[in-house]
């Protein structure tokens, strides 16, 4: 069930739109240099029992972790405008689903920012939750 939660979330993310390359787990990718990109991380927490029994309920929550790697000296403009397109599809309420596994979408914002190697990096954290039949 858990790879149906990280698919609907990164299928959420490509459908998007964004316009940026991006790197996955697990999946080779190799930057353009020069050129701004992403890095998806899905982080899940230890679930938690909603209903008892074998046929019982999970409640699984964590978060999609964008990074945002723009270069170096091309100002912080780009980088927050992708921040606003992300919040604008990951809006509280969205539901991505994959074969029939939902997401539900509490919350999406800006968190630290810094310049690592050569890339600016703004880090966008999504808060999600899903119900998953145990």
């Amino acid at each position: 069930m858990i790879y149906k939660i990280d698919s609907a979330l990164i299928q959420a993310f490509d459908d998007g739109a964004f316009g940026l390359d991006y790197a996955v787990e697990n999946k080779s990718f190799v930057p353009v240099v020069g050129t701004p990109y992403a890095e998806v991380y899905i982080l899940h927490a230890q679930p938690f029992v909603n209903t008892m029994g074998d046929g019982g309920e999970d409640l699984i929550s964590g978060i999609m972790q964008i990074n945002l790697n723009y270069p170096v000296n091309t100002g912080v403009g780009a980088a927050n405008q992708k921040v606003t397109e992300i919040r604008n599809v990951f809006k509280a309420g969205f539901r991505p689903s994959y074969l029939g596994q939902e997401v539900f979408i509490t919350s999406a914002g800006k968190g630290p920012s810094g310049n690592i190697d050569s890339f600016y990096q703004i880090i966008v954290n999504i808060n999600w939750e899903a119900r998953v039949q145990r």
